[in-house]
Order: C-alpha cells, then structure tokens, then sequence
C-alpha cells in the first residue's frame, strides 16, 4: 500500500514541472527525498528493489523537466541540459542492467541541479542567458558538477553520510540532512548568488549608459 501511494504521488507531481517549473522541480525533488523513510525497507532484498524503482521515478520526473528546458532561450543551456539529461538516463539504465552502483557515480545527476541552477537564475534577475562567457560558464558547471559528484559518491560508493564521514554525529537524522544539504549546496549556492549580482550589476551600467 505504501508503495501505490509513494508510486502515484511521484507520478502526478512532476506534471506540475510543465506549469511551474522552479516549484514542480523543487516538490519533486523534496517527494524523492522523503519518500526513502515512509517505505518498509526491511532486508536488503527490499532496498535493491527500492533503488532500481527510485532511479526509474528519477528519471521520470527528470523528463518533464528536460521538456520544459528545449523552450530555453539559452541555447548552450539547453544543450548542456538535454545532454546531461541524456547521459544520466544511459547511467540509470546501465545500473538497472548492471546492478552496479558505480554507473550512478560516472553518470552523475548533473541535469537536475543544473535544472535548478538556471531557474533560480531566470527568476530572479529576469533574465534569460545564464551561460554568456566560457568563462562564467566554466565557473557555473564545475560548481554544480563538482559537489553533484561528491554526492554521488558519498551516497553509492562510501554508503555513507559526508557530515558522518567529516566527524559530525547529530542525533537527529532531520539535523544531519540539513548539514548534508548545505555541504552539497555550499558552492553552488554561493556562484548563483555570484551570477546573479554580476548580472544585476551589468543591467545597471547598461541603464546609465
């Protein structure tokens, strides 16, 4: 029964990404997240088939998004994330054929943060062109891959939490997914914010000018 639920709640939600991109992305992200802790994940056997289903579900929601960024006006933006999109989906298949958790580290999932990246952009400085030098854009795909492949390390190949494996043993799990999160966000967080006063600058000078 609480499969059916978890199933079609991370079904229906993703449509919301064609309406609302920033929220729907962000609803289903949070839904994958919290999913893990509501499923009876009782023996290994379980947990095997909970990550083959998860993965699947992953990049079901991550489909809608990659519909919603061909109407990118950015077009490098749309390549890198069709692209990403497309290697991840080779990775999610690889593991389903192959059982083998390293094919989610070499095919990380940079699309969705990438996804994330450009949005929180858009909306807040209005603009529509998040990758105009190579220079900046270098900057914005190493601060999101970087950390995305932390991630992926740290969840498939240690198995284990980076605020566990730095030294940080909170009592509270909710404590722990926090630190976690501002760990992995860190750096991305801090170049968007970057991105976005550069950009906002620049449409000042353009407006004295």
């Amino acid at each position: 029964m609480e499969y059916f639920f978890w199933t079609a709640l991370r079904l229906l939600i993703p449509f919301t990404i064609l309406r609302w991109p920033l929220l729907g992305i962000v609803l289903s992200v949070y839904i994958d997240g919290v999913d893990f802790g509501n499923l009876p994940l009782r023996t290994a056997q379980n947990f095997e088939s909970y990550q083959v289903w998860d993965k699947i579900l992953d990049i079901y929601y991550l489909a809608f998004a990659a519909l919603v960024s061909l109407s990118w006006k950015d077009n490098l933006a749309c390549i890198i994330g069709i692209g990403s999109f497309l290697y991840r989906l080779v990775g999610v298949l690889l593991f389903v054929i192959l059982d083998s958790r390293l094919t989610l580290f070499i095919f990380p999932n940079f699309f969705e943060n990438f996804f994330i990246f450009y949005l929180f952009f858009t909306h807040l400085t209005g603009e529509k062109i998040l990758l105009n030098s190579w220079k900046g854009s270098a900057i914005i795909i190493l601060a999101i891959l970087v950390p995305k492949l932390a991630q992926e390390y740290f969840m498939h190949i240690l198995q284990i939490e980076p605020s566990r494996a730095l030294g940080f043993n909170f009592p509270d799990k909710d404590i722990i997914i926090l630190t976690d999160w501002l760990i992995y966000s860190f750096i991305p967080v801090a170049v968007l914010i970057w991105k976005i006063k550069t950009t906002k600058n620049k449409k000042i000078l353009l407006n004295k000018s």
